[in-house]
C-alpha cells in the first residue's frame, strides 16, 4: 500500500508513514485491490490478488522463514545473476511448507501474491533504513519485478532477459546502498559498506548469545564463510559478504566493542585465505 499523503510505499503492518507521519488508512488494504493499495506485484499478475490466493499468500508473506528464504533470494542474485533462476526452486518449495502438502488450485497465484507481498516490504524496509526518497524506492522496486516476473509468472517467463538488464540493476541497487561508515565496529574494514547490512541481519542465526558461541577469531571467519557459502548457494566466493557476517556474528554474541576491533583484522586475514573450510 501507498501513504494517502505523500505516496509513499508503506507496509500493510505500519500504522504511520515512515516519510511523513501520516496515519496510514489501513481498512483498504484488503477491501480494495487495486495496485495502490495492496501490492504493486498486481501489475503482472492480477488474478494472484484475487480474494482467496491474496488471503493464503498473505499467510505466506506473514512467515518468518519464508521472508528469509525470500531476502536470501535477493542476496544470492546479487552475489551470482543465475540464481535468479536457480534459487527460484528455494522459494517455492518454502511456500509450499506454508501452504502444506495438499495440492491447492491456483498455486502459483499464491507464490507470485506472497512474493510480491514479500518484495512490498524488503524495499519498504530498506527505504527507511537507507533513507530512500520516493522515487528511488519506486524505482529500484519496478525494475526488480521486472526480473522476478520472469522467473515466477506464466506469462513472462518466455521472455528472455538481457545480461545487460540484470547488471544495470545491480549497479544501480548496489549504489543505492553504498555509505562512508557501517552500523558495526568491525564494519571499518569492509570495503562494501553497507550492502549487505539488512539482508545479513534478516538471515543471521538467531542461537548466538555468547563469545563461547562463535570461539575464536579464526573460528568466526571459518563459520561466517560456511554461512555465506551455504546461504547464498554460490560457487563464487565473496570476502565482503562473509565478513559482514563475521560482524554481525561478534555484535549478536554481545563481543564488547573494543574486543570487535581487535578480532576484526585477523577475521579478514583469515578470510582472505579462500582455502579455509568450515
Amino acid at each position: 500500500m501507498k501513504c494517502q499523503n505523500c505516496s509513499k510505499s508503506a507496509r500493510y503492518d505500519w500504522f504511520y508513514c515512515p516519510q511523513c507521519g501520516t496515519k496510514l488508512d489501513l481498512s483498504q488494504v484488503v477491501e480494495d485491490f487495486s495496485p495502490s493499495a495492496v501490492s504493486d506485484g498486481v501489475k503482472y499478475f492480477p488474478a494472484a490478488f484475487d480474494p482467496e490466493p491474496y488471503a493464503i499468500g498473505r499467510t505466506v508473506a506473514e512467515a518468518a522463514d519464508f521472508y528469509k528464504i525470500y531476502v536470501r533470494f535477493i542476496l544470492a542474485f546479487i552475489t551470482d545473476y543465475k540464481q535468479l533462476v536457480d534459487f527460484r526452486v528455494k522459494v517455492i518449495t518454502e511456500i509450499q511448507k506454508v501452504v502444506g502438502k495438499t495440492p491447492v488450485e491456483g498455486f502459483t497465484k499464491i507464490c507470485w501474491c506472497a512474493i510480491s507481498l514479500a518484495t512490498d516490504r524488503y524495499f519498504a524496509d530498506k527505504a527507511v533504513l537507507y533513507q530512500w526518497d520516493t522515487a528511488v524506492e519506486a524505482e529500484l522496486k519496478t525494475k526488480w519485478y521486472e526480473l522476478i516476473s520472469r522467473a515466477f509468472v506464466p506469462d513472462a517467463s518466455a521472455r528472455r532477459l538481457d545480461i545487460s538488464v540484470l547488471q544495470n540493476f545491480k549497479e544501480q541497487f548496489i549504489s543505492a546502498h553504498r555509505r562512508d561508515q557501517g552500523p558495526l565496529p568491525a564494519c571499518v574494514e569492509c570495503t562494501s559498506k553497507c550492502i549487505y547490512d539488512y539482508e545479513v541481519a534478516q538471515c543471521l542465526p538467531t542461537n548466538i548469545h555468547s563469545l563461547d558461541s562463535v570461539g575464536s577469531g579464526e573460528a568466526v571467519a571459518k563459520f561466517s564463510k560456511s554461512l555465506c557459502d551455504r546461504l547464498v548457494s554460490s560457487k563464487e566466493f565473496n570476502l565482503d559478504l562473509s565478513f559482514c557476517f563475521a560482524a554481525h556474528l561478534l555484535q549478536a554474541a554481545n563481543v564488547p566493542d573494543s574486543n570487535q576491533r581487535d578480532l576484526i583484522w585477523p577475521i579478514r586475514k583469515t578470510l582472505l585465505d579462500k582455502e579455509i573450510t568450515a
